[in-house]
């Protein structure tokens, strides 16, 4: 390593034992061989540590600290609160309707629809039951009629009116 790239990294990392690992010992290594590096590491610590060293700790009060906390909380229940507003702005956005009066009518026409479609099936499978049997019974001696009027000459038609009128 070079000695302008040891001096930065003790201002910035060496100093505040931020280095891990190689680079660390690289660095060591370095300050063994190198004079002018370890005197420029003498005079930065005693320079830079040992003038915070000798300022006196200021201790905040208790109040001081009770009233970040606080903060802190508000502004954790705020952004808690603006995420779920914001989640209710994307829902509203995604069912905007411009004429709530329409979409109203169409789900009022959409449910008539659907339950006279089930009205219908239901019809359908109580007319396939066994009771449907006679239904058909009738309907086919209904035909064997048509089948005698038509022998008897009237073209089957079955009557004189109906012959009239078709």
């Amino acid at each position: 390593m070079k000695c302008k790239q040891v001096q930065e990294l003790i201002l910035t990392d060496y100093l505040d034992d931020r280095l891990r690992g190689e680079q660390k010992n690289r660095i060591q290594r370095h300050l063994e061989s190198c004079h002018a590096c370890r005197e420029f590491e003498f005079s930065a610590r005693k320079e830079l540590l040992q003038t915070f060293q000798k300022v006196a700790k200021f201790n905040p009060p208790e109040q001081l600290w009770e009233n970040i906390k606080e903060n802190i909380q508000a502004q954790k229940q705020e952004a808690a609160e603006e995420r779920l507003n914001g989640f209710w702005e994307r829902v509203k956005a995604g069912f905007h309707f411009p004429r709530p009066s329409f979409v109203f009518a169409t789900l009022v026409v959409m449910i008539f629809a659907g339950v006279m479609l089930t009205r219908a099936f239901m019809n359908i499978e109580k007319i396939q039951g066994p009771e449907s049997l006679g239904h058909v019974q009738y309907l086919l001696s209904l035909s064997e009629t048509d089948d005698q009027s038509t022998t008897q000459g009237n073209g089957g038609y079955g009557t004189e009116i109906e012959e009239f009128f078709l």
